[in-house]
């Protein structure tokens, strides 16, 4: 009986997990149609009349959505701007910070309003990049938003204000990143099919790797000690060893959709202890492996 009740849970949970699966595919799939939509020239940055969140969720925002701390908001981007998108109305709005890096106590008692028209290059809402995004991640501890842009630049910002802490430059069009689990490490993937690993606090590249292959997506695992790379072929599988002097790094494996040609991974979710990985294809192929490994122990679709 107990391991009739055993069964039962594990089956019953594995179903959640599924179904938590399709959902990530779903909306990998809406905002990588998004995505295509996007127009190449920079929206003009946001006045103070934009504040308010009459806006119905953007049907055309980035290809990258994330939740912020609490979850009650879900962070996109559209072009240069950094949208909010309350969960529960599902209304976006524009945020709006501005900051000063020169003589902010000379002008406290002055009209801002009338300084920002005077001193446009001044001023800067930390909300607006300088250029179009196609990237925005949340670092695990909710300090940190990580934004790209095509132009290669990764900006670390605060996820309180916007404010870019530090600035990456690196090639390609499209870049994708993904903070360490302790956040002192920045992974970042671009179309060209280097990986890179950068130290945060100095920006310092420490390690890079050509896997020859554009990337997609790029996650840490769980612990931290591995990166997951997705390309148009396979899902890769990175040891990634730190020591004092540098990085050691070499590929344990890669997962192939299934025998299925063209059959590209979407999406990747780990489960809580870091022991198991499920991956989405772009045909609803939803598997759940082994991390350690690569052997698939579940799948949604019969590879018989």
């Amino acid at each position: 009986m107990n391991n009739y009740n055993s069964d039962l849970g594990f089956k019953r949970k594995t179903i959640r997990f599924i179904f938590f699966m399709f959902f990530l595919l779903c909306i990998s799939a809406f905002s990588f149609s998004c995505g295509k939509k996007n127009d190449p020239t920079p929206a003009a940055a946001p006045s103070t009349s934009d504040l308010s969140a009459e806006d119905k969720f953007c049907d055309d925002c980035g290809n990258q959505m994330v939740l912020n701390d609490d979850g009650k908001w879900i962070i996109s981007f559209k072009g240069r701007e950094i949208l909010f998108t309350d969960v529960v109305s599902m209304k976006s709005e524009k945020k709006v910070n501005i900051t000063s890096d020169k003589d902010k106590d000379k002008d406290k008692d002055k009209d801002k309003d009338k300084d920002k028209d005077k001193n446009k290059d001044k001023y800067k809402n930390n909300w607006v990049a300088d250029s179009n995004l196609n990237y925005i991640n949340v670092s695990p501890l909710k300090n940190f938003l990580v934004t790209t842009s095509g132009a290669g630049v990764v900006e670390i910002r605060s996820i309180k204000d916007g404010k870019v802490l530090q600035t990456i430059v690196t090639s390609g069009e499209f870049v994708t990143a993904t903070f360490s689990p302790d956040e002192k490490f920045l992974a970042t993937g671009n179309d060209n099919g280097l990986i890179q690993i950068w130290e945060i606090s100095s920006t310092k590249e420490i390690k890079s790797i050509d896997s020859k292959k554009r990337i997609n997506y790029i996650a840490y695992s769980t612990k931290g000690d591995k990166l997951v790379t997705s390309d148009s072929v396979s899902v890769k599988i990175w040891d990634i060893a730190i020591n004092e002097k540098d990085i050691s790094s070499k590929m344990l494996y890669e997962i192939r959709g299934g025998g299925r040609p063209g059959n590209v991974p979407k999406a990747t979710a780990f489960s809580n202890d870091g022991k198991k990985m499920a991956i989405a294809f772009s045909d609803g192929l939803l598997t759940i492996n082994d991390f350690e490994i690569g052997k698939e122990l579940l799948s949604n679709i019969d590879s018989t």
